[in-house]
């Protein structure tokens, strides 16, 4: 038997049965019908249904499965295998008598041997008067707990202590801002081991007569985990950092009145398709046509985000790989550089599609070149020691790597290593962030700055093709590297969107189908087509990157 007031993940089971005999008042009342919110919906006199939580709650989701898969390592290094069920791994972290954090590893066999979690994220936020029922919420916690052997499809289970919110408009949303609120997560094998968990008599008459007097607002968060790896035994052995990722497919809201009823129920579903660019803002327009198509093909719902300007200036985060960016920010497809690609590696990325340029020097292939530009007027016509070489950042395959590697392969200087390569050949050497940064200042520079600059072709070509620069008056092109794999679209495996369309979305866009239907935009932003791509695709650049 459900919870009488439990929302169906099938909303038309939903709002058929609403009204509520079994309370904990003893008072019957109507249920209010569940409202279906979009990602950034609002709800009126409901702040804690802000989408500010969604994230809030997922990176405190992640923190509590990193100490789960820490103490999974600490557990590895010292065999259970030996152990009973009752000795199962128990780690608890206490502060001045305070609970701040607890695992528990109900199935470490199984945890060790799965690549692929469900997750159950539970957010309660007090009411004004929990700590009358605090009593019973231990012992129904600790009865809970005590069960956990009797469900092995449950793969273990966290808790910790929420920090209280600095802002005063944050404390404002909660109507009890003294005792401190607390989340778990719990680990399961699938989902459907949570419909016998709730239908159990301890959980069901946990969450029918205790929770709605003990809590003023309920986030419950349903989440897929992937581990890059066979399974987790094999994820210890290969990386060291953390590469997890926490992917929502729905949140169910439940808000209690003082006297327990509820009057708010919710469901959030995460259907949309997110797709972010990390390459050069002039292709952003493009990229922002694909997306559009792309949902109208597949009937979805689709949003490109410009996520550096996300970032803005958080140097935390805009020191952080693509592929992290793509975790942090809920991405499930990008449009990246070769290089982030590779650096990412297969077990995390998938490349889907590289576009084709319509110039000639494309010569109708996926791929693109590196210009070595100088400023129009100049006399240098090849590389030199007393040149200052500007560029976009060092983890830039057209912007230094594919130079850096240049410079190795026709022994221009000694030094071999990868950081000093540039930086001893050049006098000088100045990070400008990005492509056009450098194109700007070599356009707007001196004769006697003697600066050069390693440009994408696509990203000078379509510079020159809006006619924002020219070779007649602005810059000009003393040397050419290349051809390399073109930047793809790549899909995060991670992501429950990409299981479900990455193989439509590659069919599509490489399709004749799209290139017809879709030419005029093609042409309009100097393309020809799409063509599929692997991972073996962008072996150029390991070869480069492995030399440097």
């Amino acid at each position: 038997m459900e919870t009488n007031y439990h929302i169906y993940s099938d909303n038309k089971k939903n709002n058929l049965n609403k009204i509520i005999e079994t309370t904990p008042t003893l008072i019957k009342y109507e249920l209010p019908d569940v409202l279906l919110l979009s990602d950034n919906d609002k709800v009126e006199g409901h702040p804690l249904t802000d989408a500010y939580y969604t994230k809030e709650d997922k990176g405190l989701m992640k923190l509590m499965l990193s100490y789960f898969v820490e103490f999974m390592r600490l557990s590895k290094m010292n065999p259970l295998s030996e152990k009973n069920n009752k000795d199962r791994p128990h780690f608890n972290v206490q502060l001045n008598g305070n609970e701040k954090l607890r695992c528990i590893i109900n199935n470490y066999e199984k945890a060790l041997e799965m690549n692929n979690y469900c997750c159950v994220g539970f957010f309660g936020t007090k009411s004004f008067d929990a700590k009358s029922k605090l009593n019973e919420i231990i012992n129904s916690d600790d009865a809970l707990v005590s069960i956990l052997p009797e469900f092995p499809s449950i793969i273990g289970y966290v808790t910790i202590q929420k920090e209280k919110p600095k802002s005063q408009e944050l404390l404002s949303h909660l109507p009890n801002t003294i005792d401190d609120n607390y989340a778990n997560i719990v680990i399961i094998e699938n989902f459907e081991v949570v419909n016998e968990w709730r239908r159990h008599t301890v959980h069901r008459d946990a969450n029918q007569y205790l929770s709605p007097l003990y809590y003023h607002m309920v986030r419950i968060h349903n989440a897929q985990i992937s581990i890059p790896a066979e399974s987790l035994s094999e994820y210890f052995q290969l990386y060291q950092h953390d590469q997890l990722d926490i992917n929502f497919i729905r949140t169910k809201y439940y808000s209690f009145t003082p006297d327990g009823k509820v009057n708010l129920r919710a469901l959030r579903e995460y259907k949309e398709l997110t797709f972010a660019s990390f390459l050069s803002p002039n292709s952003f327009e493009f990229f922002q046509e694909i997306v559009n198509e792309i949902g109208k093909k597949l009937k979805v719902s689709t949003k490109l985000i410009d996520i550096y300007s996300l970032i803005n200036d958080d140097s935390e985060l805009i020191n952080k790989a693509p592929h992290k960016l793509m975790v942090e920010y809920g991405v499930d497809f990008a449009f990246m550089c070769g290089l982030s690609f590779v650096n990412a590696g297969p077990k995390l990325l998938s490349p889907l599609v590289s576009p084709v340029r319509i110039e000639d020097h494309y010569q109708n292939k996926p791929i693109y070149f590196s210009n070595l530009i100088v400023k129009n007027q100049s006399t240098i016509n090849e590389l030199s020691k007393d040149l200052t070489f500007i560029h976009n950042g060092k983890d830039s395959f057209s912007g230094y790597q594919i130079l850096n590697s240049h410079l190795i392969n026709n022994r221009h200087h000694h030094h071999h290593d990868q950081t000093s390569s540039i930086d001893s050949y050049f006098k000088n050497s100045i990070f400008k962030g990005s492509h056009l940064n450098s194109i700007e200042s070599i356009k707007s520079s001196t004769l006697n700055d003697k600066l050069i600059a390693s440009i994408d072709s696509t990203v000078l070509d379509t510079e020159l093709f809006n006619n924002r620069i020219s070779l007649e008056n602005d810059i000009k092109i003393i040397k050419t590297l290349g051809p390399t794999t073109m930047p793809p679209l790549v899909s995060k495996l991670s992501s429950p969107h990409s299981k479900t369309h990455s193989n439509e979305i590659q069919n599509y866009l490489s399709s004749n189908e799209f290139s017809k239907l879709f030419e005029p935009i093609l042409l309009k932003f100097n393309y020809k087509r799409f063509e599929i791509v692997n991972s073996s695709s962008f072996d150029d650049i390991r070869k480069v990157i492995n030399l440097n």
